[in-house]
């Protein structure tokens, strides 16, 4: 990997490459990040919570223009917003689902192909 390659690499991850995007890709992206965890709740499987993951990956990075208020403050340029929480709060509703799920024998597994068994 030569320099140039590692040093985007670098700005993607680390600084606010992904920060500049337009509001509206921001808003795309959490609406899918949305419809990924919905998608990945009702049907739970690798795919869709791949899916979810990298959609809240994404979200993390470039959901500065939705950020709002800061609830904590960790420095003087960092903080925790509202827009922080969305994708620790649909983890935990997939992972609801999927204890729920896990827990009620009568329900129909889900085979990898995504139809319903018994």
């Amino acid at each position: 990997m030569d320099a140039s390659t590692l040093n985007a690499l670098t700005e993607l991850i680390v600084g606010d490459a992904l920060g500049q995007v337009p509001l509206g890709v921001a808003a795309l992206v959490g609406v899918l990040m949305l419809g990924t965890a919905v998608w990945t709740a009702h049907r739970p499987d690798t795919v869709r919570a791949v899916a979810f993951l990298a959609c809240a990956v994404v979200w993390a990075r470039a959901d500065q223009g939705l950020e709002g208020a800061v609830l904590v403050a960790l420095s003087p340029e960092h903080g925790l917003t509202l827009a922080d929480l969305l994708p620790p709060a649909l983890l935990a509703l997939v992972l609801a689902r999927r204890a729920e799920l896990a827990r009620r024998p009568g329900l129909p597994a889900v085979t990898p192909e995504g139809r319903a068994s018994r």
